[in-house]
């Protein structure tokens, strides 16, 4: 991982910050740039003409596809949507997917961890690298039905396996490269989590997170809390976001802003950047934050 800037990786281009101070200087320097990815991105619906698709090639297939979207909704969901007709990941999903392809070349056999399991992108991270390993955090009443979808995508040696990111059972120093999608806002203790992946993670690996980021704020917006006697406390209407073990939802504690990159650095990690991709030709469009930090 080199310095903040900007960069062509895997035929996306990177822009990589470590501050919010840096971020706004290149919106100022280079403002038309940015309006015109943000135009582009709020504007895909129409120019595709309601189709409810966008072709190009993707970066997880190594092949030409569809990203495929809702034509009813108002705007294109840049993020969660666009998802390929072959591999069935989202835009954020396969944006992550390319950092990870150059964070972690196959010319050597990576120890990888996933923070989770019974999803499609754990099944194509396991099989383009063959080290990794993954989990997921569900009720002893929601076992047998995981149990049966991760035998059902990876066969039956696969293993489901459990494990709470604020207690990992991984040993000190163990792996490569943890990559944690859409989990840290649902974690109350979320800084006992980032020392925990502090722990596990080898001198110079990588840790790769996205998390509902507010990326012109720098304090992290705190949506609930528990108080001491474990109850939740609501600061902010509930929000909560889907989940495949609980069909109710699972509550949002945090929409993070800028400072996550200090806690990070806090706890140890010796980088950590907010980095935002850019590859119409792959379906990745604008807010596709990803968060890197590394060892």
């Amino acid at each position: 991982m080199s310095d903040a800037g900007q960069g062509v990786i895997q035929g996306v281009c990177w822009h990589r910050f470590d501050s919010l101070d840096a971020y706004e200087t290149e919106l100022r320097l280079n403002e038309g740039l940015w309006r015109a990815r943000s135009l582009w991105s709020e504007s895909l619906q129409t120019t595709q003409k309601q189709l409810g698709d966008f072709p190009g090639h993707c970066g997880v297939c190594q092949r030409p596809s569809v990203f495929t979207y809702s034509p009813e909704t108002e705007e294109v969901n840049v993020r969660e949507a666009l998802v390929c007709a072959g591999c069935q990941l989202n835009a954020r999903q396969r944006a992550v997917w390319a950092w990870m392809q150059h964070a972690f070349p196959t010319n050597r056999r990576w120890a990888l961890y996933l923070t989770e399991q019974a999803t499609r992108f754990y099944q194509a991270s396991k099989q383009h690298w063959p080290g990794t390993r993954g989990s997921e955090y569900f009720p002893v009443s929601a076992f047998e039905r995981l149990s049966a979808y991760v035998t059902h995508l990876l066969g039956e040696h696969e293993v489901l396996r459990w494990e709470d990111v604020c207690r990992l059972s991984l040993k000190d120093q163990s792996i490569d490269g943890l990559v944690c999608l859409e989990i840290l806002e649902h974690v109350p203790d979320y800084e006992a989590a980032v020392a925990e992946f502090l722990r596990v993670l080898k001198p110079g690996g990588q840790l790769i997170i996205t998390v509902p980021f507010l990326d012109r704020t720098h304090e992290t917006l705190v949506r609930a809390r528990l108080n001491e006697q474990g109850e939740i406390e609501h600061l902010c209407p509930p929000e909560y976001h889907g989940d495949p073990v609980d069909g109710e939802g699972i509550l949002a504690y945090y929409h993070f802003g800028w400072d996550l990159l200090d806690r990070l650095r806090e706890v140890g990690f010796s980088q950590a950047q907010w980095c935002v991709p850019w590859a119409p030709s792959m379906g990745l469009f604008s807010r596709l934050w990803t968060l890197v930090a590394v060892r």
